[in-house]
């Protein structure tokens, strides 16, 4: 296994297997973070090395890092996203017993001066807004909906929008966590990117008004 191998694995609960743990343990620890929080770290970890870097680094390595670091496009990332690799680099540290450099205050300082310079307002795609759904249910965009997986993705853009779900939710509902009413639907929403600790919360779909075409025509 290479070292940057190493350092992904240290951020799960491999890093305890060779630990007397019970079953119980070991299924917490396996929980005890989020995958895609988990695919992030390992993203953000595979740009520190691809970088030239390596851990452990110094706190001049990493102030360095997040100053001079492009994405794709050659643009300073968002600082969402610097907030993400200074986590994930600070936790690889700490899962290997090294100190960790992300707490020192020339980082610190540095990461707040970039957000100071740059700011700190995330760029968003343009959302879907009434309109769009309503000319993508009228487009025959997907045959017709005469099939069941066309329904369903027709299901899903509809669920989505009055739900205002994320993608990873909406994708991670299962039958089950749909409830019909006389009103509607309640969606039981397990987890969510703002709820780590599975809490859980009830989403109230309404039932479409019937259109007035169709009420003259009954």
């Amino acid at each position: 296994m290479n070292e940057l191998a190493t350092l992904k694995s240290a951020l799960n609960s491999d890093k305890y297997k060779d630990l007397e743990l019970s079953v119980k343990v070991k299924d917490y620890l396996s929980q005890a973070m989020a995958e895609n929080t988990k695919l992030s770290y390992q993203d953000a970890l595979a740009k520190f090395y691809k970088e030239g870097y390596k851990i452990p680094a110094t706190p001049v390595q990493i102030a360095e890092y997040i100053s001079h670091v492009k994405i794709k496009n050659g643009e300073t990332p968002s600082m969402a996203t610097l907030k993400v690799w200074l986590a994930a680099l600070g936790m690889a540290h700490k899962s290997l017993g090294f100190a960790n450099p992300c707490d020192s205050t020339l980082v610190s300082q540095t990461f707040r001066g970039m957000k100071r310079t740059h700011g700190t307002a995330q760029r968003q795609a343009r959302p879907l807004l009434f309109d769009d759904i309503t000319k993508m249910t009228q487009a025959d965009l997907f045959g017709g909906y005469q099939k069941v997986k066309e329904i369903r993705d027709m299901a899903l853009i509809l669920v989505g929008f009055s739900g205002m779900f994320r993608r990873a939710e909406l994708v991670g509902l299962l039958l089950s966590d749909l409830t019909e009413t006389t009103e509607g639907f309640v969606v039981w929403q397990r987890r969510s990117k703002t709820d780590q600790m599975g809490q859980g919360r009830k989403v109230g779909i309404p039932r479409a008004a019937q259109s007035s075409e169709e009420d003259s025509e009954e």
